[in-house]
């Protein structure tokens, strides 16, 4: 009965260590899933935490971008209403010389510029629509000699050109022209003065 009794309790003795075995083998199998859970779940989280973050970012991006844009567009527009009013001013400013001691200074220097372009002895000025000078032909023809070296009869016709002020000068057989009536010098004037307006109004100071 002993060895029966022996035999009983040794396999009661294996059968326990087994199970311990085996429990412990469970329970570091639980833990090392319970460890990759939390894990899993960390990063599951992270991914969410960064989503977010580049959702955010993006989003502010293109916040900023938007931002940006809408006030280029209203310098823009300011910038464009500033040099407006300033190229206004600008003819404003010339037309009033008209009718003054300093008209018929302009009206000679722009007679000048107009027979330099021509080279030619014998030229004609119009005058604007109900405009006359106080200067007379002889010292245009004068001035333009003392200008170009070269004597040129000048004189005055009888038409006269639609405009605020200035002269068209021509030759005597009127197949060349040069119109320096103000509009027209503002007209090819328009670029260089929009140029030297946003220089004078937008260029960024140097550090």
């Amino acid at each position: 009965m002993s060895g029966m009794q022996s035999i009983i309790e040794l396999i009661e003795k294996k059968t326990s260590e087994r199970t311990q075995a085996i429990l412990r083998d469970a329970e570091l199998i639980k833990e090392q899933r319970l460890r990759e859970a939390r894990e899993k779940a960390k990063e599951v989280e992270q991914s969410q935490v960064n989503k977010a973050k580049a959702q955010a970012k993006a989003e502010l991006t293109r916040h900023e971008a938007a931002a940006r844009l809408r006030a280029k567009q209203r310098l823009l527009t300011s910038k464009e209403t500033v040099m407006a009013e300033a190229l206004k001013s600008a003819k404003d400013t010339a037309f009033k010389v008209v009718g003054t001691k300093q008209y018929d200074q302009i009206l000679t220097r722009l007679a000048i510029d107009a027979a330099q372009k021509l080279n030619a002895t014998e030229m004609e000025i119009v005058l604007p629509e109900g405009q006359s000078s106080a200067l007379t032909t002889t010292e245009i023809s004068k001035a333009i000699k003392q200008a170009t070296g070269v004597k040129t009869e000048v004189s005055v016709a009888k038409n006269t050109v639609r405009a605020t002020g200035g002269v068209v000068v021509m030759t005597k057989d009127k197949k060349k022209w040069v119109d320096n009536t103000f509009e027209a010098r503002l007209d090819r004037l328009h670029s260089e003065l929009t140029d030297k307006i946003a220089l004078a109004l937008f260029a960024e100071k140097k550090a």
